[in-house]
């Protein structure tokens, strides 16, 4: 079982695993901003209020993305 990228907490480390796709337009956002299968990342901040998600990625870079896009992305959490 995968956990949403929404649900995880500032600090904590995942694996994409898995990713909707209901939205093919998605798909492309995501792969643009190198968030594939396989991609480590780290949750840097989460804003109050539904607000975006920053995203240290381990393959170098930071992204923000809006919490739709983090409750279509599936993650192994790894610590």
């Amino acid at each position: 079982d995968y956990a949403r990228l929404s649900e995880l907490q500032a600090g904590q480390r995942a694996c994409i695993r898995q990713v909707s796709d209901r939205d093919p337009e998605l798909l492309r956002y995501l792969d643009r901003n190198g968030l594939v299968l396989g991609t480590e990342i780290r949750i840097a901040e989460k804003a109050p209020f539904r607000g975006p998600i920053r995203l240290d990625v381990a393959a170098g870079g930071e992204q923000h993305i809006g919490l739709e896009v983090a409750e279509a992305i599936y993650v192994d959490v790894l610590e």
